[in-house]
């Protein structure tokens, strides 16, 4: 005989599965073992030699994937993962940390429109040409570095 507790937690899954729900997309990332919330700023230090300044294409990634970076103005490290995309803005969640790992800046929902500009250390959309960018949004759905700072696909 099957469990009522069993069934309620089969349907839960079920549940979250058809309806494509983030959640689902959490969940499964921490089954896994490398999603956004299982990397640390230890990860993203180990991953420095892949780092680049090429551009990422995030349409061939997968929602969830995590990008690390280093920023532009202060060397500071970090990762970001998108929650949605489409040709015309992103929604990202990022975190960058300190020296000593804590976090410096954050948010789990930012939305950056094609053609901006953002700032991984103050969390905010800038200016055009703004020495403190580290990465622009294009339209062709690509997320390219700015001044110093480079990124890379984070793979465990």
């Amino acid at each position: 005989m099957v469990s009522k507790p069993f069934i309620r937690c089969a349907c839960l899954c079920g549940v979250l599965l058809l309806t494509g729900c983030n959640v689902w997309n959490v969940i499964w990332q921490g089954i896994v073992g490398h999603g956004y919330y299982q990397v640390t700023r230890s990860s993203v230090v180990n991953t420095i030699s892949s780092m680049t300044k090429d551009a990422i294409d995030l349409s061939a990634l997968t929602t969830n994937s995590v990008i690390v970076y280093t920023t532009s103005a202060n060397a500071l490290y970090g990762k970001l993962s998108f929650t949605a995309l489409s040709s015309s803005i992103v929604t990202i969640m990022f975190e960058t940390y300190n020296t000593d790992g804590t976090e410096f800046s954050g948010s789990n929902g930012t939305q950056v429109a094609a053609g901006s500009s953002f700032d991984l250390e103050t969390g905010q959309i800038v200016g055009t040409g703004n020495t403190l960018a580290d990465f622009s949004f294009s339209a062709a759905e690509q997320l390219t570095p700015l001044n110093n700072a480079v990124f890379a696909v984070y793979s465990k």
